[in-house]
């Protein structure tokens, strides 16, 4: 029988290998050869899923926000209250625990087509994309209050900064793509700073939530707050990349402007992350 895949895996499989061979030798080095290999594929397979290399640069792209997204959307959820007793949900030794989870590969819903899964032969046409969401926008349940507002921002905003083996590759890979976009016309045109809007509405919203405390003096213009916010921290994030601040200098300065801003933490501990 063939071998049964799921499209959109390995469509994202072949787009973070780039992404790896970007952050060690640069989006120049990441050729249909050097992405097959980093994958563990054959060039035909890259190629029957990417026909060209704008075309992988770009899901690339989109997977970057996508791990950025996922990255602040996981430190929101941290956050978050533990559920109420009685909370709605399916019991997961009621009836629902029976139907297949429609976000897991291969399964279906009762009604629905059940998705071609086998793996493509030459000449096939590539399954196609499909829209990426962004992780950036927290979810109802993630605005809930569930600690300070301030220690909040501060938890996010480190989110941002390439201060772990996990980050540092991925803040590496965008700075490389930022600067391809100012040169290349296909990339500027890509809305690939979504996700910044989506996180400077977010910090708009969480310092409203501040000077409705009296926090934040009433005078305040709140989106100009949330852009120095942002322009600090990928002021820091660049100098710790560069080398010439370390992971400790950003933390403590990112620290010491929210305090001025908006007092200091209120538990005193700053948050991890």
């Amino acid at each position: 029988m063939p071998k049964r895949v799921d499209h959109d895996v390995r469509r994202r499989e072949i787009a973070d290998a780039l992404l790896r061979v970007a952050a060690g030798r640069g989006l120049h080095a990441a050729g249909f050869r050097e992405v097959a290999a980093e994958a563990g594929v054959s060039v035909r397979l890259v190629q029957y899923y990417f026909e060209t290399k704008e075309q992988l640069l770009l899901f690339g792209l989109r997977r970057v926000g996508e791990q950025f997204g996922q990255r602040v959307a996981a430190r929101l959820a941290a956050s978050a209250p533990p559920p109420s007793p009685g909370a709605a949900g399916p019991d997961a030794t009621g009836p629902d625990s029976t139907k297949p989870d429609s976000t897991k590969p291969g399964t279906t819903k009762p009604g629905t087509t059940k998705p071609d899964t086998t793996e493509p032969r030459d000449g096939d046409p590539a399954a196609p994309e499909q829209e990426p969401t962004s992780a950036l926008t927290p979810a109802p349940e993630q605005e809930q209050e569930q600690e300070p507002t301030r220690d909040r921002l501060e938890r996010i905003l480190l989110a941002t900064l390439p201060l772990d083996d996990e980050s540092r590759p991925l803040y590496l890979v965008y700075n490389q793509y930022f600067a391809l976009a100012l040169t290349e016309p296909a990339l500027a045109a890509q809305p690939y700073t979504s996700d910044v809007g989506a996180l400077d509405a977010w910090l708009v919203d969480q310092l409203r939530a501040c000077q409705a405390r009296g926090q934040l003096a009433p005078t305040a213009v709140l989106a100009d707050e949330a852009t120095a916010l942002l322009a600090l921290t990928t002021g820091l994030g660049n100098a710790v990349l560069a080398g010439t601040r370390s992971p400790g200098d950003a933390r403590r300065v990112l620290a010491r402007h929210l305090d001025r801003l908006l007092g200091p933490s209120a538990g005193g501990a700053r948050p991890a992350i």
